[in-house]
């Protein structure tokens, strides 16, 4: 009886389990033909439908694998609006990945396409400002040399904190096409040096004013 009562249960068990994975297959599914946003392709090539960042728009983005002389491109990346390119760009990349993010503090979403990443999970990218119509996009040149970028909206100042021996932070800002690198390096972890820990909070504020002065210079 005892041994019934086992294989009944496990009988139970393992259709219950059966119809969860179905049930979570079927969510998945459901909820990526909601979002119509991405549709991959040939494994390394990426078309993404933007109605759900920019309503109304008819912006897709097209992010192709391709083959070039210069082996350092691996793909050809595109912004369209209402079938016109309004960036056509050659790119190297690993993994055909887009996030959309403002980088300029209007509010408008830009287009950060990757770049590289490494063993530390130290992420580049290629950044493209949109206007604030959205009929141009922009490309920031020097942008893909910044690891794990990140705006600073209150400052209107980008910063990293980038995974190494010692991780450290540094700070940049753009100026009409190009990344300027301010040149300050905030270390995180022990100062062989020294001895002793970098205090990284104390050093992060007084490199951010430091940076602040030499912005506020630059626009005057």
């Amino acid at each position: 009886m005892r041994q019934a009562f086992k294989n009944t249960l496990r009988l139970i068990l393992i259709a219950i389990f059966i119809y969860s994975c179905n049930h979570s297959n079927d969510l998945n599914e459901d909820n990526f033909s909601k979002e119509k946003i991405e549709e991959e392709f040939d494994l390394m090539s990426k078309i993404i439908q933007c109605d759900s960042v920019y309503p109304g728009k008819n912006i897709r983005i097209e992010y192709l694998e391709h083959e070039f002389e210069n082996n350092e491109l691996t793909a050809t990346f595109a912004i369209i609006k209402n079938g016109k390119n309004l960036i056509f760009d050659s790119l190297s990349t690993g993994i055909y990945a887009v996030k959309f993010s403002d980088f300029n503090g209007d509010g408008i979403k830009d287009v950060l396409a990757h770049n590289s990443s490494d063993a530390r999970s130290n992420w580049t990218w290629y950044l493209y400002i949109a206007s604030s119509d959205l009929n141009s996009f922009k490309r920031i040149k020097g942008f893909e040399e910044i690891k794990n970028p990140n705006y600073l909206k209150k400052y209107d100042l980008i910063d990293c904190l980038v995974m190494s021996g010692n991780n450290w932070t540094s700070f940049y800002a753009i100026d009409n096409d190009t990344i300027i690198d301010f040149g300050y390096i905030v270390n995180m972890g022990f100062n062989n040096e020294k001895q002793e820990y970098y205090n990284y909070d104390k050093d992060y504020i007084t490199s951010l004013k430091r940076v602040m002065k030499l912005k506020a210079n630059l626009r005057n």
